[in-house]
């Protein structure tokens, strides 16, 4: 079982090693609660880079992109481009962040149950993982009635091939859906793709 609890950062990067650097971590962050907060939070504790899909508009792009930005954080598209600059990051023993619960594009998933239903998920973060042997860890900003709290939860997953990776994550990410499902932007249409073929979303 996916054991829950909460951590600081500095007890789930590891010390540095030999090389003068720490391990690598990936922070998988979850659409719960209030994410962009979370990003702006987890600033303070480590600097990296965010994985982010862009928008068409691009002046709303610059935008965004400009009120998002915190110091020591960079932004890569989730282009091949932006791919090749998480990779290179992560060989440099820096932090990453990407958000593992967003439906993919076909050639860039397979399809792995959550709440027991096949969906696409992405093979990004098991293939990161897998290639710099990072450590992998998820990042929730959970509301409340007194404000906010910040939650980080050390994952199993380790250097896997893609498909116990994806379903190490589909598993990990419904334990901490499930603590408070209300918090979840299911309107992200997590099941749009069906292994199936059939769209069970009312049009």
């Amino acid at each position: 079982m996916f054991d829950l609890f909460m951590a600081p950062f500095s007890q789930i990067m590891e010390p540095p090693q030999n090389t003068g650097r720490f391990r690598p971590l990936i922070i998988a962050a979850l659409h719960m609660g209030n994410w962009e907060l979370a990003a702006h939070v987890g600033a303070k504790f480590c600097s990296g880079t965010i994985l982010y899909r862009p928008i068409k508009i691009q002046e709303l792009n610059d935008f965004i992109i400009r009120r998002r930005q915190q110091p020591g954080w960079y932004y890569a598209p989730t282009t091949l481009k932006g791919v090749h600059v998480l990779l290179r990051r992560l060989k440099e023993g820096r932090a990453v962040l990407v958000f593992p619960d967003q439906e993919p594009i076909s050639s860039g998933g397979e399809y792995a149950d959550f709440f027991g239903v096949p969906a696409l998920t992405s093979t990004l973060i098991p293939r990161l993982a897998r290639k710099t042997n990072a450590l992998v860890c998820y990042m929730v900003c959970w509301r409340g009635d007194a404000g906010f709290t910040l939650e980080v939860y050390p994952s199993r997953l380790g250097a896997v091939d893609d498909e116990a990776g994806i379903r190490i994550l589909n598993d990990e990410i419904e334990q901490i859906v499930r603590q408070r499902p209300e918090q979840f932007l299911w309107s992200y249409k997590r099941f749009k793709t069906p292994e199936s073929g059939k769209n069970f979303y009312l049009k």
